[in-house]
């Protein structure tokens, strides 16, 4: 699917129900039916509301939706209904992520608003053992940690990576992640493999044969594998 809104209509048929697709629709994604109805129609193209929409009630699949592109290895994918063509595969959700994704949703429409917030503001970083609460403490290993990692030290993100429920997801999100990078490295490796073992192709009858020597690219597998 070249198009984005014929990857959107293809997540609409993966995730609605068939016999009242439209009302369903609007049910999960919040937005009127008659908005829907004329994008399924064709009377309109998939406006910018509609595209926020569908990315926010199936996550899963906002990476695809906007590039064409999936990421399975970290939890973008495609929906069941998308044929994988070259080189695009369709990928298998990981609940880890994708539950992780739904919950920072919510916490952004939430707000912070309830959160207790770290005492010291942007005041110079002290070493966290002299911090006078655990909060403090936590903040400053976070200020610090994050100046290594060359990123902003904002509060309001020290209060999602303190959040509990946020911690949890995150941590099944990381386990999936390492399980299907190293299932696919070991695809990878195995793929190789096999084309080092790959044996020179016979000549047929009246065709050109490889040049001597030719075989040896086999050795190192076709461009692709960085030859």
């Amino acid at each position: 699917m070249d198009r984005l809104q014929d990857r959107l209509k293809l997540i609409i048929q993966a995730e609605t129900d068939p016999s009242d697709q439209l009302e369903d629709l609007g049910l999960k994604t919040g937005l009127s039916v008659d908005r829907w109805r004329t994008f399924w129609r064709g009377t309109t193209f998939a406006t910018c509301e509609l595209i926020e929409a569908a990315a926010i009630t199936w996550p899963q699949y906002a990476f695809w939706l906007s590039t064409g592109l999936t990421d399975p290895e970290r939890g973008h994918v495609a929906p069941k209904t998308y044929v994988e063509a070259f080189p695009v595969r369709r990928g298998v959700a990981m609940l880890g992520a994708t539950e992780e994704w739904r919950y920072l949703l919510e916490l952004r429409r939430r707000g912070i608003a309830g959160y207790a917030r770290p005492s010291n503001g942007r005041r110079k970083v002290r070493d966290p053992a002299e911090a006078a609460s655990e909060l403090e403490a936590a903040w400053l290993a976070f200020v610090r940690g994050t100046m290594e990692l060359d990123e902003d030290s904002a509060p309001e993100i020290f209060i999602a990576e303190i959040d509990g429920t946020f911690a949890a997801l995150h941590a099944q999100r990381v386990r999936e992640e390492r399980e299907r990078l190293a299932g696919w490295a070991h695809l990878r490796a195995d793929l190789q493999a096999a084309f080092r073992r790959k044996p020179a192709p016979e000549c047929a009858a009246g065709a050109e044969c490889p040049a001597e020597g030719a075989s040896d690219q086999a050795e190192d597998g076709p461009e692709y594998w960085g030859s």
